[in-house]
């Protein structure tokens, strides 16, 4: 879907000043916009129901001052995106840092420019549209995927919702939701345990404390839920992907970040990162961001060499299974390039408990063929 803003701002003028009101009026209407005048605190909190893209607020009313209902704007979520343009005729300092302080996004002083006042408004409205097109673009992203994983959402809906009472319900979900997002990319649901397993290894050995540890045992499972939203064609596709193919496909890390990021769960949460950072590499050349070293969470770290020893030492349409002794090797290689040098000192040094992993979860490789 298409973007299309607005023809005329709504824009809402708070002053008790009638002459100020009506010059305002007659300015905004010539600049093309929709004015609507109160004259009270109280009258411009009733009026904020209707859909305003900017408010101009006069510090100075009766009753309830400018700052009060600057305050209130700010403190409700449904009106706190509004942007306020605060008039005054008070040059005074400290004014001005409180309205800063209860959330004025401008300032213009009486009496007014027309030009200041036009050039100002036309910032603000130009960037409250950038907020809007970029929560427009998100929600039409979150329609898709519902589109594509009603019942995988839904479920996901119902544990964010009742975060305290459904613990449980949080990790069944994390186990279907990471299964279905690894069965678009034709992968397997042992991939998914030895992920988990490795993930919960190298944790341990890095002496994380138990509660991380935990969580990264789970959270990992979803490092590639993104891919629900990538498209068929291009998960299942046998040849090289293009350019435009391999854009597509990096995107499933933002996506599988948007997915989980906004729930209170400490598993999700993990899980967002791991999501979004699985790809960058230690030497700032991965992606989405390209972030470097340190800068990669750990969550994102662990997953990303315990992703790719499991890809190498797994059987994939192009190529055959590696040992564990040449991934190793491989990702010895890697050192500082690819991976963080700790990480790599620790997976050597865990080398028969790696081999224990893969020999527990051969029965989840049986259930795959069937």
């Amino acid at each position: 879907m298409i973007y299309i803003p607005k023809e005329h701002s709504s824009v809402l003028i708070v002053d008790d000043d009638p002459g100020i009101c009506e010059f305002l009026r007659s300015a905004l209407q010539n600049f093309g916009h929709q004015p609507q005048i109160v004259q009270s605190g109280e009258e411009a909190i009733f009026s904020l129901n209707r859909d305003y893209d900017l408010i101009l607020l006069d510090l100075d009313l009766p009753v309830l001052s400018g700052f009060e209902v600057l305050k209130f704007i700010r403190s409700n979520q449904k009106y706190k995106h509004i942007p306020v343009i605060v008039i005054t005729g008070d040059s005074d300092r400290s004014s001005r840092i409180d309205a800063i302080r209860f959330g004025a996004n401008d300032f213009i002083n009486k009496p007014i420019d027309l030009i200041e006042l036009q050039v100002r408004i036309k910032s603000q409205l130009n960037l409250k549209q950038a907020v809007d097109e970029i929560k427009f673009h998100k929600e039409n992203l979150e329609i898709l995927v519902e589109q594509r994983t009603t019942g995988m959402l839904n479920l996901l809906r119902e544990v964010q919702n009742q975060q305290e009472k459904v613990h449980f319900s949080y990790l069944d979900t994390i186990k279907t939701l990471a299964l279905s997002a690894e069965f678009y990319d034709k992968t397997t649901a042992a991939h998914i345990r030895r992920m988990s397993m490795y993930s919960e290894l190298l944790a341990r050995k890095l002496g994380l404390p138990d509660k991380d540890i935990q969580i990264i045992t789970h959270a990992s499972a979803l490092h590639d839920i993104g891919k629900i939203a990538t498209p068929h064609s291009i998960l299942t596709k046998t040849g090289t992907l293009t350019e435009d193919e391999w854009k597509i496909m990096q995107k499933h890390t933002i996506a599988g970040y948007e997915m989980l990021n906004h729930s209170l769960s400490d598993y999700l949460q993990v899980g967002s990162q791991i999501a979004l950072t699985h790809h960058e590499k230690w030497d700032g050349s991965g992606y989405p961001h390209k972030l470097q070293g340190s800068e990669i969470p750990i969550w994102g770290r662990i997953c990303a060499i315990a992703d790719v020893f499991d890809a190498l030492t797994s059987v994939r349409p192009y190529k055959r299974a590696f040992s564990n002794e040449e991934a190793l090797q491989l990702i010895e290689q890697q050192s500082g390039k690819h991976f963080d040098p700790q990480l790599v000192k620790v997976l050597l040094s865990v080398q028969k408990e790696l081999s224990q992993i893969q020999e527990k979860t051969l029965k989840f490789q049986k259930i795959d063929s069937l």
